[in-house]
């Protein structure tokens, strides 16, 4: 018991406590709430970043597939002119291809793989200089790698008759190979922002 009828020492922290009553315990049950919205301010740029870098991806592989495919049949069509296929082939036809195959020389031949290999390296390029801001550049290209590659096969099946060194040459060296250059291409030009 303190002497003299002094009054018993309150301890500051449950001093503090009771001046503040009531707003106390409201600013003690508002804590959590803004802590959720500290939360949702936070999670909101992660969401509006992935897609940025989804848009990059996307965009980067449709460009590459269809300037690559530009590409493509824009050599086709010039290696065709310099080097016609042989009299009475109709080059729109599959069939008639197959048939006269034997009659194509070593450089009519080499025109599709030309065609095919730089049509393959511009796109996996575009691809990875596009998908990078997302930091998506490798598989943009391998995707259009693959692309190129399975439109080759089906060519390949097309044309049953032709060279198995070409097919082996086209299929091996025209694709994957080309779209792992354009990759590395698109990496030794100056690092761009990854989209946030």
């Amino acid at each position: 018991m303190p002497r003299g009828g002094a009054k018993p020492q309150v301890a500051p922290q449950v001093a503090r406590t009771r001046r503040q009553g009531a707003f106390g315990a409201v600013a003690m049950l508002a804590q959590p709430a803004d802590a959720g919205a500290r939360m949702l301010s936070t999670e909101a740029p992660n969401q509006t970043g992935l897609a940025k870098r989804l848009a990059f991806f996307v965009g980067g592989l449709l460009a590459g597939a269809f300037v690559g495919s530009l590409a493509n049949m824009g050599l086709i069509l010039a290696g065709s002119a310099v080097l016609p296929a042989p009299e009475g082939v109709d080059v729109n036809d599959a069939t008639s291809i197959d048939a006269n195959i034997a009659r194509y020389s070593t450089a009519q031949l080499l025109v599709p793989f030309v065609a095919h290999a730089v049509g393959t390296l511009v796109g996996a390029w575009l691809a990875a200089c596009v998908a990078r801001r997302g930091g998506m550049a490798g598989l943009a290209s391998s995707l259009v790698g693959a692309l190129f590659l399975a439109g080759g096969i089906y060519a390949v099946s097309l044309i049953p008759s032709a060279p198995l060194w070409f097919d082996a040459l086209d299929l091996l060296g025209a694709y994957l190979p080309m779209a792992w250059l354009g990759h590395r291409l698109a990496k030794g030009r100056a690092a761009d922002p990854v989209a946030r």
